[in-house]
């Protein structure tokens, strides 16, 4: 009985491993002294992905709830970007890197981050299994020059084998999936969530050599 308590525990962990979330993020940062200024700081509407209309929004507000996080950052509300955007029948296709700084410099901020979103997928294999994939890139450009100051490609994709535990465990899979779908509410805004916590912890400890408790990553 022993012996099946520890081979059960042994496969749980096992799968959780084989399921886990994978990521894949290039962080660039220059001028790493100024952004440790009080700074303020844009998110622009990221491009939507194919066929996920106003997940450019989702994202960029995402962002801007965890950017906020980074010391002597100050972020614009996205009531005021709208605001300034409808006054001056400024179309978010097609941006261009000088556009952006437009906008910039009409909101007076110091920084505007944009970019554009490859893949923003969610599902339920067999209906219980959540899995998610998020790939985006992001540009940071200095307002009052037009230079881009940093770039951000980041990838997320949850649950990618989850499969092997069927095929190698068997029945210990089965409660597992289970007790998975009815006690664990997973959504694209729980892993969106912890991809921007990453990527600001991962700017904060370029520019500022510390990272942010935002929980388990």
């Amino acid at each position: 009985m022993k012996a099946n308590k520890i081979l059960t525990v042994i496969c749980l962990i096992t799968l959780f491993l084989s399921s886990c979330t994978s990521t894949n993020k290039e962080i660039f940062i220059k001028n790493k002294e100024e952004l440790r200024k009080p700074v303020k700081v844009t998110v622009l509407p990221l491009t939507d992905a194919v066929g996920k209309q106003g997940s450019g929004t989702i994202v960029s507000d995402a962002l801007t709830n965890e950017l906020i996080k980074i010391p002597n950052w100050t972020l614009v509300e996205r009531s005021q970007l709208q605001k300034v955007l409808g006054e001056k029948e400024l179309d978010m296709s097609g941006m261009t890197t000088s556009d952006a700084a437009q906008i910039g410099q009409l909101l007076k901020t110091d920084y505007i981050i944009t970019g554009n979103i490859a893949t923003y997928n969610y599902k339920r294999q067999l209906g219980i299994v959540p899995i998610t994939k998020i790939n985006f890139t992001l540009r940071i450009i200095n307002v009052s020059t037009g230079e881009i100051v940093g770039t951000i490609n980041y990838e997320r994709e949850t649950n990618k084998y989850w499969a092997a535990g069927c095929c190698i465990f068997g029945v210990y899979y089965v409660p597992y999936i289970v007790i998975y779908s009815l006690t664990v509410d997973k959504n694209i805004n729980h892993d969106l969530k912890k991809a921007s916590q990453d990527i600001v912890n991962q700017i904060n400890l370029d520019i500022n050599n510390k990272r942010i408790n935002s929980g388990c990553m």
